[in-house]
């Protein structure tokens, strides 16, 4: 059984694939971001992820956390 991977999460099961539209996009300045989905209990298991280049998409929710540009 194939596992998703945290540093592409396009492969992780529920993702929506490419052309579609993150719920919404948080800009961060460090190059891990964590993400619980939100919603308290309705959320999913926190996971860290690496943001690579410019962005990574949770493989849960499609969140997606963009690097500011003041960032390193």
């Amino acid at each position: 059984m194939n596992q998703p991977s945290i540093a592409n999460p396009a492969d992780a099961p529920g993702h929506t694939g490419q052309g579609s539209q993150p719920i919404e996009i948080i800009t961060v300045t460090n190059r891990t971001a964590s993400c619980d989905g939100g919603d308290g209990p309705l959320g999913h298991p926190r996971i860290y992820l690496r943001i690579e280049t410019d962005h990574v998409d949770c493989p849960y929710c499609t969140r997606r956390y963009r690097l500011a540009e003041s960032a390193t």
